[in-house]
């Protein structure tokens, strides 16, 4: 009887924790699909950022009669944070 009641209070242990575990990897699992999502977002902010410098830039430098002109860009490497105030008038 001890025996029984005992491997049956170990199973109801073993299922909540499995119960447990079960959610918090859900809880993980979403969390991970959000950073995915952000990280992605990111990445497509980079490429758009980086496709707008190249077009702002000249296709070829402009060669000047008794001068050397050279040049180098490098793309930008994280996305800026622009946000826009106002004031009021005093």
């Amino acid at each position: 009887m001890i025996v029984s009641m005992t491997v049956g209070i170990v199973w109801y242990a073993v299922i909540r924790i499995q119960m447990l575990l079960r959610e918090r990897n859900l809880q993980l699992e979403t969390a991970l699909a959000a950073e995915t999502t952000v990280v992605r977002q990111q990445e497509q902010e980079l490429a758009r950022a980086r496709q707008i410098q190249q077009d702002l830039l000249p296709k070829s430098i402009p060669q000047l009669r008794g001068l050397r002109v050279a040049g180098a860009w490098q793309p930008a490497s994280v996305p800026s944070v622009v946000t826009a105030t106002t004031s009021a008038p005093p």
